[in-house]
């Protein structure tokens, strides 16, 4: 642990590098730590999902801290195709390929 603190000290960018990583790590373990307390949720019957209430309400406030400096992404996105629009008309032709007027 003093060898991480000494490398953090001295050098900014390797911080910034240890510190971008964690955030993604901690991130990641939140997520699926929420997926398997829904599976929990999900198998067991109501009298003991109130214990683990009171656990989720302690780490929901522990994270607030590293979720704000952290920007969130939805993890779900729609991809987007050219299968999605309609093409009106070419419109030119460029070096990296083809111009279309198109409408969703």
């Amino acid at each position: 642990m003093h060898d991480l603190q000494d490398i953090l000290r001295q050098s900014k960018l390797k911080a910034l590098v240890i510190d971008t990583f964690g955030n993604r790590v901690e991130n990641l373990l939140w997520k699926k730590y929420l997926l398997a307390c829904d599976a929990i949720d999900r198998r067991s019957p109501e009298n003991t999902s109130k214990s683990k209430e009171g656990i989720r309400c302690l780490l929901d406030n522990e994270s607030q801290s590293s979720d704000v400096s952290t920007p969130s992404h939805s993890t779900h996105r729609e991809r987007i195709s050219i299968e999605d629009f309609e093409i009106i008309k070419p419109i030119s032709r460029e070096a990296y390929g083809k111009v279309f007027l198109a409408r969703k």
